[in-house]
This record gives structure tokens, sequence and C-alpha cells, in this order.
């Protein structure tokens, strides 16, 4: 018997999904530039993880928990040295096959992902994510 993991729907939204994950995980809940960026690169990382979890058929948990998604977010490395200094320091890894995943293919990925974030997106929906903030509570 075969099993595929694929997303539950054609409705699921990972950039909506990842919030309840996201005030789950996190440890203080304010307005400032830490939290807005934490929350803006574990969303990327959470759409990342999901497109690559469906790509290569795999449950999402297996290739990277939320809680590992979450040290990412809050660490933010930016070089590939930097992810795996992360990676061994945090433990991020469970599995030898996560490790090997993580610092290999899903790598360059990631930092890319963490890159943008910061370089690019953070200027331009800091506003919006203050708004939702405010808005939802």
């Amino acid at each position: 018997m075969k099993v595929s993991y694929r997303l539950k729907s054609q409705d699921f939204d990972p950039a909506e999904t990842y919030k309840k994950y996201f005030k789950r995980l996190i440890d203080f809940y304010d307005e400032s530039d830490e939290y807005l960026l934490c929350l803006l690169v574990f969303r990327e990382l959470f759409a990342l993880r999901e497109q690559c979890a469906e790509l290569i058929d795999i449950n999402r948990e297996e290739l990277l928990s939320n809680e590992a998604l979450l040290i990412l977010a809050r660490q933010r490395p930016r070089t590939m040295r930097q992810l795996e200094r992360v990676v061994e320091d945090f433990n991020v890894s469970r599995t030898q096959a996560q490790d090997e995943f993580v610092k290999g293919e899903l790598g360059p990925l990631i930092v890319q992902s963490i890159s943008e974030s910061v370089d690019e997106k953070y200027k331009r929906e800091r506003p919006s994510l203050l708004t939702a903030m405010v808005k939802n509570g």
C-alpha cells in the first residue's frame, strides 16, 4: 500500500495556518521588531516546508518540526555556515536524515527564505503585520 502526503484540501493555506502553530510555540507577544521578524520568518519557513514536503511526498513534521521552524525563525541564520551552527547548537534535526537534508538540499532554500524575509519582505509587510496583530489580538 502506497501512502502519499498531500495537502488536506485545495483550500489549505499555509499563509494562514502557520499562525496557530506560531502562537502555541512563541514565549512572548508584543509589537517589537524581534517578534514581528520572528513571525514573518516563521511564516515563510512554514510555507517552504509545506511546499518541500508535498514535492518529495513526506509528512511535513518528518521534514522539520514546528519547534525547529521557530528556532530557525528566532536565530535567522543567513549563511550555510550559520545554519549548520544553529542546527548543531539547537539540535534542530531529530534524525540523521533530517540533519542531512537540512544541511544539504533544504539548507540553501532556508537561508534564501530567511534572507529575503529580513532584507525585503519585512520593511514592506511590517505595517500589515502590526495591523493584523491589533485586529486579531
